[in-house]
């Protein structure tokens, strides 16, 4: 792996221009790399987010929204979710916070956007791994 650039990534001196990640791991499968290892990839590439994003997370005195960001398990994108739900207490009052109002904010504008910033600030890497975990996989099955 040499470098990264605007969704261009090289390797051992070809240039792969990656337009959809869904459509490159969609190929990948099609030329027989299992699903479990596509799903691996996507998984370990959303570490790194998940874990920037929970640090980036507005702090509550529960620490529910930054406890509930996972990395989804998917063959075909990197899915890094955020899923705290309102619920009530015994005694009526609501407690908790949805997660897409926090993000967003409640004028869909002003939230902090930590799942998108912390997407954003490893972008370039989590690119870098398909490259590289891409390769790795035809590799190791011959192609």
């Amino acid at each position: 792996m040499t470098g990264i650039r605007d969704g261009y990534v090289n390797l051992d001196g070809a240039s792969v221009a990656i337009t959809g990640i869904k459509a490159l791991l969609k190929d990948a499968e099609r030329v027989g790399i299992a699903v479990d290892d596509l799903k691996d990839l996507t998984r370990r590439l959303g570490t790194p987010i998940a874990q920037r994003a929970k640090s980036l997370a507005p702090k509550g005195k529960t620490g529910r929204l930054e406890k509930s960001i996972r990395v989804a398990s998917s063959k075909r994108a990197v899915r890094v979710t955020s899923s705290v739900r309102l619920y009530t207490r015994p005694t009526g009052s609501k407690v908790g916070h949805y997660s897409g109002v926090n993000h967003f904010g409640a004028d869909a504008t002003s939230g902090p956007r930590w799942l998108s910033k912390a997407e954003e600030q490893l972008r370039s890497q989590t690119f870098a791994g398909f490259g590289a975990g891409i390769k790795e996989l035809l590799e190791k099955y011959n192609w």
